[in-house]
């Protein structure tokens, strides 16, 4: 191969970073990641032909960003190797476990790491591809600071990212026949529902159950919009909301934070991690629309070119299209929407009103006694049977 393998590095310490740029670019092309929501994003842009990933780190961590990169299917086959603190057997084997290619513990000496990667592409035919960007032209727009065309898509944007105005700037028009993409991130199932009825009609909506799952799809689906609760399995919303913040391609996403937790020392610290709005839980259908339709109005905001069309989502989520799956006449689903309101699980022992009252069941009948047994052969009817007396052998009759 005549140009140089390139190398993703992705730890959360910026002085690992360093030493392992200055420890392989000599030899490699060296691209960094801060987290593993970060190599999610840029792994489709940077085209590395080796992955070289810390274990501990915020958020998501390295067995689940190896995961997540084995659940692409272009990515199945790309090398990736753990440089980690994490020691023992079952580390080790839960590395693996996730699609991992090597292994290697911190504190590491350079010339090993090297000396390992070395072996590594003199033992394994890695193919070589074409590449969309030189590694001059990474650093470039790194540099400019441009913005990719949409989060974890493979180009940049033709423009380096504006400056801030004392404007605020009218928001960019949406092309005709193409809706806004909201994801909803909300691990209760029925407020995903009320979410997704109350927003179909003018938006594409896609779903997460939990902050680790909306890190994974935030980079597939591309969406315009997030509405995200805050306690949330695994990891709650405010830590999400920083980590989107802290990437160039989601830090000018409208974020919606929609939680229980309504008191207004709540609200100030959501927006000042980076929320632009809040909404209250339990909520109407028709100000959640409302909430929504301002994020359009914001600075910066726009509709971004798709990798992949909703219908190939619903594909992919085993389930057909909104429009597929309410086949109600318009009216029915708005008054359906219109009078909804959030408010909490059902409690299960309330009975629907539709549901008949049922009638207690009468109760069975007391079983009859079972005749007395026959007496035996040699035993008189009626005589209580003779005691046994325990020997030191075992029983024995009297």
């Amino acid at each position: 191969m005549t140009a140089k393998w390139r190398i993703l590095a992705v730890d959360d310490e910026p002085d690992v970073r360093l030493i392992i740029r200055s420890t392989l670019e000599p030899k490699y092309e060296v691209v960094e990641a801060h987290d593993g929501l970060d190599a999610l994003e840029k792994i489709e842009r940077y085209q590395p032909d080796f992955v070289l990933m810390d274990v501990m780190m915020p958020l998501m961590d390295g067995f689940e960003s190896c995961a997540a990169i084995r659940r692409k299917e272009q990515y199945k086959n790309l090398p990736v190797m753990f440089l980690t603190a994490l020691t023992g057997k079952e580390n080790i084997k839960k590395g693996y476990e996730s699609g991992a290619d090597l292994y290697l513990t911190k504190p590491f000496e350079p010339s090993r790491l090297l000396r390992n990667v070395d072996l590594f592409f003199e033992g394994n035919e890695v193919p070589e591809k074409p590449r969309r960007y030189s590694i001059e032209q990474i650093k470039d727009a790194e540099k400019q600071q441009k913005e990719p065309l949409a989060p974890g898509a493979g180009e940049y944007s033709s423009t380096p990212a504006p400056a801030a105005a004392t404007a605020t700037p009218t928001p960019e028009k949406i092309p005709h026949g193409q809706k806004p993409r909201v994801m909803i991130v909300d691990d209760d199932p029925e407020v995903r529902d009320l979410m997704d009825l109350s927003l179909h009609e003018n938006y594409e909506v896609v779903s997460a159950v939990d902050g680790m799952q909306a890190i994974e799809k935030l980079v597939r689906y591309q969406p315009d919009i997030l509405v995200l609760d805050i306690m949330l399995p695994r990891m709650n919303g405010i830590q999400l909301c920083q980590s989107l913040r802290a990437n160039r391609a989601f830090a000018k996403m409208p974020i919606l934070i929609c939680s229980a937790k309504g008191s207004v020392k709540d609200q100030n610290f959501a927006k000042r991690v980076g929320a632009d709005d809040y909404l209250v839980k339990p909520f109407d259908p028709p100000t959640l629309r409302e909430k929504v339709g301002e994020l359009h109005k914001r600075q910066g905001y726009r509709v971004r070119p798709k990798s992949l069309q909703y219908n190939q989502i619903a594909a992919m989520e085993r389930r057909s299209p909104r429009s597929d799956v309410f086949k109600v006449g318009k009216e029915a689903r708005e008054e359906r929407v219109s009078g909804a309101t959030w408010l909490g699980p059902v409690n299960p022992k309330q009975k629907p009103a539709s549901e008949p009252e049922k009638k207690p069941s009468p109760e069975p009948a007391p079983p009859k006694e079972a005749p007395p047994p026959p007496a035996a052969s040699g035993e008189q009817t009626g005589e209580p049977p003779k005691k046994k007396k325990r020997s030191f052998f075992g029983f024995r009759k009297e």
